[in-house]
């Protein structure tokens, strides 16, 4: 079941569903700006290629989601949490100054693209939840990497071709 909040700050919410195949993004979410993502007790979100999700605010993967060929956006100010482990085709951000805090433990997976960015003086902020423990990061051996102006905390990054932060800060506890 598949649930649209249509207040100002909308909220997709993925419940467990009756349809074989989860539940698709549509042209009624696609393209949409929600408050929040919350996929969860046997929910799937099922999105085909060219579909696309803003959040600007967090990001729960509790059950299943299914991204390919899709984006996921992450835009506005203050603070992202993003829990669970999911695979995105493309993870994006360019919001200066905003965080991204990652749940402890859990790995976020790139299968095309990664493309985050902040601005001079102001950059986009990747940390984990919980700042004594390490968040992990997966890239796909042929994924495309746009990195600047970002400032990365206890992580682990995993990508075969390496991942090249530019005008980036190392604020520590990464592997």
């Amino acid at each position: 079941v598949i649930t649209v909040d249509t207040t100002i700050t909308r909220f997709l919410r993925v419940r467990s569903t009756p349809l074989p195949n989860g539940t698709p993004l549509n042209d009624v979410v696609e393209g949409g700006c929600f408050g929040g993502v919350v996929v969860r007790n046997g929910g799937r979100l099922r999105s085909v290629s060219g579909k696309q999700v803003v959040v600007t605010g967090g990001w729960t993967n509790g059950a299943t989601v299914e991204a390919a060929g899709s984006l996921v956006a992450f835009t506005g100010n203050g603070t992202s949490l993003i829990s669970g482990s999911t695979t995105f085709e493309t993870l994006a951000c360019a919001a200066a100054g905003k965080t991204i805090s990652f749940q402890a433990g859990s790995t976020q997976t790139i299968a095309g693209t990664l493309a985050l960015s902040g601005a001079p003086g102001a950059p986009l902020t990747l940390q984990s939840s919980d700042p004594g423990e390490v968040w992990n990061l997966t890239v796909a051996d042929d994924a495309e990497i746009a990195v600047a102006y970002v400032a990365v905390s206890n992580s682990v990054a995993a990508a075969s071709a390496g991942i090249a932060a530019v005008n980036s800060i190392d604020n520590g506890g990464n592997v």
